[in-house]
């Protein structure tokens, strides 16, 4: 009922699937413009920027050689971060790693990467503080916690460059719509290791 009331009162909608259309017009009963904008990737991911990914890497002191696997989705429960970490963790006993969480926070959220799992979160969002302490106790069980890497936000060519010099992107979501993440990742020509939803049936 919200979603149907606030669609009502919408002065538009934007819609990634053409389906979406005639859900919004049956909604609405035709009382909203909507318009169709098709997910896709920005050309510039699909830039071979060898120079960019080697500085990246550098940045984010990520050593040659080693596998990185990468959950670009936001660090929050939505995206099962912790299931990533359990599952990382059984690969890591086998073989060396590199696990890294984006947080999408650039400057307020900075955990310490140690065996002692030291976080510091300045942040004001005390789920996103629980939910770390839950991945970092995860992590720090399995032993895995030295293991895992954060970055906060990218500009895009550093995104694009992070998908470059990932072995895998990791997509754990419980539930979700079609990522954009998907579309740059081929763009990239990065694998990617996924739940799957409904939602990624349609495109």
């Amino acid at each position: 009922p919200c979603v149907e009331e606030g669609m009502r009162k919408a002065a538009a909608c934007i819609v990634d699937d053409p389906a979406m259309q005639q859900k919004v017009d049956f909604v609405t009963g035709g009382t909203v413009p909507v318009t169709l904008a098709p997910l896709g990737a920005d050309s510039l991911f699909f830039v071979d920027d060898a120079q960019g990914r080697a500085a990246l890497r550098q940045r984010l002191k990520l050593p040659e050689g080693i596998p990185l696997f990468v959950s670009p989705r936001a660090f929050c429960d939505l995206y099962g971060h912790d299931v990533i970490v359990e599952g990382f963790a059984a690969l890591a006993k086998r073989r060396d790693a590199l696990l890294l969480l984006k947080t999408f926070i650039p400057s307020s959220w900075t955990p310490a990467i140690d065996k002692q799992s030291q976080a510091v979160n300045t942040g004001e969002d005390d789920a996103q503080r629980q939910y770390l302490r839950t991945v970092q106790k995860i992590a720090t069980r399995a032993g895995v916690w030295n293991k895992i890497r954060f970055c906060g936000s990218l500009s895009l060519e550093d995104l694009r460059n992070l998908y470059g010099i990932a072995n895998a992107l990791i997509n754990m979501p419980t539930r979700d719509g079609f990522p954009v993440t998907f579309a740059e990742a081929a763009a990239c020509g990065a694998e990617v290791v996924t739940r799957w939803h409904p939602a990624y049936a349609v495109p």
